[in-house]
């Protein structure tokens, strides 16, 4: 297994952040399940979920790769998984908030996705995000050009740089969120 603490890092590959800075999440994963991801993404088939959080002042937020998944009943063998997290920054405490960690999430998924995909060199092919937050779907992939005023421009503005420059295709799709709270893991839509 291969943990980073704020970095993206491989086997034989050291954490470099010269060029995404803060973005690179702490991310859990092992060649294999790289590998796994990359094939996905040739087969316009990779997959990625995110959610976003804000408690005690703090922005945070978490993704995981979706692939095959080892349960039984309602355990989760999360090491089936890649999965990042991230603590998103600001100046300013006021600034926090739920959906900056939607974007957060939003952000990290899509720079661990491209590291990964120039690594292995794939291009043209499309990776779906899903989250549960309309709103940080229409800033992240909507058609308004980002504003200065608007709320978390700084992350959406990354958001779209990322996108804009990545090696891949992006989707995405709203899920709806809380899922799990009434139903065991198995009974839970992957196709939704």
């Amino acid at each position: 297994m291969i943990t980073s603490k704020g970095g993206y890092a491989t086997n034989d590959e050291p954490i470099d952040e010269t060029d995404t800075g803060w973005i690179l999440p702490a991310v859990n994963t092992s060649e294999e399940l790289e590998q796994d991801f990359v094939n996905k993404s040739k087969n316009q088939r990779a997959k990625v979920v995110s959610d976003g959080s804000y408690k005690k002042g703090h922005s945070t937020a978490g993704f995981v790769t979706v692939g095959k998944v080892k349960s039984t009943r309602d355990e989760i063998e999360l090491n089936s998984r890649v999965h990042g997290q991230i603590t998103l920054p600001s100046t300013n405490k006021k600034d926090h908030s739920s959906y900056r960690g939607e974007l957060g999430g939003i952000l990290a998924a899509i720079v661990y996705t491209n590291k990964v995909c120039k690594k292995h060199k794939v291009s043209a092919e499309t990776c779906e995000i899903g989250l549960d937050n309309k709103g940080a779907i229409a800033a992240a992939f909507g058609w308004k050009r980002p504003n200065p005023r608007w709320s978390c421009y700084d992350i959406v503005s990354m958001i779209r740089y990322n996108i804009k420059h990545s090696p891949i295709k992006w989707a995405s799709r709203h899920v709806k969120g809380h899922q799990d709270d009434a139903k065991r893991f198995g009974e839970l839509d992957e196709g939704g």
